[in-house]
């Protein structure tokens, strides 16, 4: 890449050279990568040390893949973000992925809405912003599988950090989310007792006992877990398999016999919990189905947590002088409903910081992992010039 090509401070070129590279995550069978995010990691490190003084580090990992983290001078009192990957690339596009097409004021290809139309944005009003004490950038890896890159960084969140204002670009139509669910996701095995079909009291069925469980959890989680922004806090059960416990195969995955006249004494489950307030965890989630398990006297076994992920609630007057600079520039402030989208992972630095924090973006609403994804020009602008107002309006 040219000095030439990536000192441009004008959004919709920065962001054609982003999309042209390839940043999705798509693992091989021996572990190896065919694509990730690392060329895109070096691209945004190399824009922030040509085009700012802000001083670039990198944090690894996982396998060579990184965080990039930008400082300006002084105590950080502005914080922005975005995530470096994208989804893979899918069948049916208007056009190639990659290709970075402009047609009708529309830039189209993968991860143009999401989100590199948002880094764009964050870059350019850096690379042009009178000064840059105060603000700092993170751009991390790993968004759209499994969070390793948020996860990887909150483990190290200095513990001076205290932003007045962390805003994240993953947005849309640069209407405002201040709030989302958390996202848990627990499994385990329920132990019965094996019996005999024909004497239903011989035994005490596993997959029976593990529904009774988990729907009364449900039922605890949707009263006792509530809030007026988000509304109840919901539980899916989303995997369940049992029958006759048969032991674990040469490759140690557990087997079931599937006899109708056996009562199935072992339990297979995986829930999603998507929690509505921020003081629920998934080691609660846990003790509840245990606790509905010895009632029923029935063992719970071999538990384990995928995700333990908060709710994130930010007041939102907090944001106000924000949401002051959003309605000049958008001309209204449009409030995302929380409870009408899935886990933001800028709710893990909340959840570590508790500061302000918002998300506003360009991106075109409903577009995001499409074969017609795309971004709307003129809001990559706007929100280039709404991200430089709010670097200068926190600085002071």
């Amino acid at each position: 890449m040219s000095k030439e090509r990536i000192q441009t401070t004008d959004p919709i070129a920065l962001l054609r050279e982003m999309v042209a590279i390839p940043s999705y995550v798509k693992r091989e069978g021996d572990g190896s990568y065919e694509a990730n995010e690392t060329h895109m990691g070096e691209f945004v490190a190399d824009y922030i040390r040509r085009n700012t003084d802000m001083v670039v580090e990198t944090q690894e990992v996982v396998d060579g893949r990184f965080n990039v983290i930008a400082r300006g001078k002084g105590p950080t009192s502005v914080m922005m973000l975005g995530h470096l990957d994208t989804v893979q690339p899918r069948q049916g596009y208007k056009h190639p992925p990659f290709s970075a097409v402009v047609e009708d004021g529309k830039l189209y290809g993968l991860g143009s809405c999401d989100m590199k139309s948002g880094i764009s944005s964050i870059l350019t009003a850096a690379a042009t912003v009178e000064k840059t004490d105060g603000l700092m950038l993170l751009f991390y890896i790993d968004e759209e599988y499994d969070f390793a890159g948020m996860k990887a960084y909150v483990q190290k969140v200095p513990e001076d950090l205290r932003p007045k204002i962390i805003v994240s670009a993953d947005g849309e139509e640069m209407e405002v989310m201040y709030a989302c669910r958390g996202l848990i996701e627990v499994s385990g095995f329920i132990r019965g007792e094996s019996g005999h079909a024909g004497r239903s009291d011989s035994g005490k069925n596993a997959i029976y006992k593990a529904v009774d469980a988990i729907r009364e959890v449900k039922a605890h989680l949707a009263k006792q877990f509530v809030s007026p922004q988000m509304g109840t806090t919901t539980l899916n059960l989303a995997y369940l398999r049992g029958g006759l416990d048969d032991g674990l195969d040469k490759d140690g995955v557990r087997q079931f016999g599937k006899e109708g006249n056996n009562i199935p004494d072992l339990a297979q489950f995986v829930i999603d919990v998507r929690p509505a307030t921020p003081d629920l965890n998934a080691q609660q989630i846990l003790e509840m189905i245990e606790a509905s398990c010895k009632e029923q006297k029935v063992e719970l076994e071999e538990t384990s947590i995928r995700h333990d992920l908060g709710a994130w609630l930010s007041p939102i007057e907090d944001a106000q002088d924000a949401l002051d600079i959003i309605r000049q520039q958008v001309g209204t402030v449009n409030l995302k409903d929380p409870g009408s989208f899935g886990y933001v992972d800028v709710a893990m630095l909340w959840q570590k910081l508790r500061r302000s924090a918002v998300v506003v973006g360009p991106g075109a609403r409903g577009t995001a992992h499409s074969n017609n994804e795309h971004v709307v020009e003129d809001e990559v602008y706007k929100a280039a010039e709404l991200f430089k107002r709010i670097i200068e309006k926190y600085q002071r």
